[in-house]
């Protein structure tokens, strides 16, 4: 990527017919047990492309993305940062097993948060009890919300989009990802 940072996305749909169904349809069958499968299959297989230091793997991702990187940082252990976008429904069951948020006493990574203050999913009340969550296991963290922003704010096109928002918040990250990640 254009920070220095090799990039990987894992195909989180690869078991649904393409055809079959809407978007709202497609995510509600994604569940947990195999998103955790892809992630970690893509985080194998990127730790062994020759230009990669497999001891300095971090995760971030919007919306979706975020409570991925949510769940992942409470499920791999190898991962050294993460951050979350604005990640929904970490407390909301996806199949089996426990929530992404059940899950933070593992979380073995600094973790930074991102998320607008007018966002309903996660709201301003989760976003709070995520933050308590991490306190209460010790875990590194850093959270800021964007007065005036909602859910979607680093999506460029969007009436969501919030150019301030957008920009701080993804400098944040990347100084998060040279703390944790570089040398």
């Amino acid at each position: 990527s254009e920070a220095g940072y090799a990039a990987i996305a894992p195909s989180l749909y690869s078991r649904e017919d393409p055809n079959a169904g809407d978007t709202v349809g497609r995510f509600g069958r994604l569940r947990d047990s195999n998103i955790i499968n892809d992630v970690n299959a893509a985080i194998a297989h990127i730790s062994r492309h020759p230009a990669v230091r497999g001891d300095r793997i971090g995760i971030t991702g919007f919306c979706l993305g975020g409570r991925v990187t949510y769940l992942m940082a409470g499920c791999n252990p190898l991962l050294r940062a993460a951050g979350v976008f604005y990640g929904g429904n970490t407390m909301a069951i996806w199949g089996d097993g426990p929530t992404p948020f059940d899950r933070t006493p593992n979380i073995a990574c600094p973790v930074i948060g991102l998320f607008g203050e007018d966002d309903t999913n996660p709201s301003p009340d989760d976003v709070r009890k995520l933050d308590e969550e991490l306190t209460k296991y010790g875990k590194v963290h850093e959270f800021h919300s964007y007065s005036g922003t909602g859910h979607s704010f680093q999506w460029q096109g969007n009436e969501a989009y919030r150019a301030e928002a957008a920009s701080d918040s993804w400098g944040k990250l990347l100084a998060w990802f040279q703390r944790y990640l570089r040398d």
